[in-house]
């Protein structure tokens, strides 16, 4: 009688760990990146650090800095952003996390 409960915990238990697998953020690191990264450091001194990172199905970049950004600080990394997100680059971030999918979500986040 007891066998039926410990296997539906074992089973949901088993449910819960491949849902959470799936949200594990990797950082990226590649040719493109980097030279995306110090081009967005060469906008302001006030830009702290940039990560670039990817949780399935997104990247993320996130832009750090020591203080509040002005409107042109903020239209020039939009920009930039905008110029770095192409179908071949995010296929490049994709292929180097092992995601076999297209990326099918882009996220910036401006922290000061």
């Amino acid at each position: 009688m007891m066998k039926k409960p410990v296997l539906c915990i074992l089973l949901i238990m088993s449910v819960l760990m491949t849902a959470t697998g799936c949200s594990i953020e990797h950082n990226v690191s590649t040719n493109s990146s980097r030279a995306f990264k110090k081009d967005l450091m060469g906008i302001s001194d006030a830009i702290k650090s940039v990560e670039i990172s990817f949780r399935r199905p997104a990247v993320i970049y996130k832009v750090n800095m020591t203080k509040e950004p002005t409107q042109e600080t903020l239209d020039t990394i939009l920009g930039k952003v905008k110029s770095f997100t192409t179908v071949e680059n995010m296929d490049e971030i994709a292929r180097k996390v092992g995601w076999k999918q297209r990326v099918s979500q882009v996220y910036l986040r401006i922290n000061n």
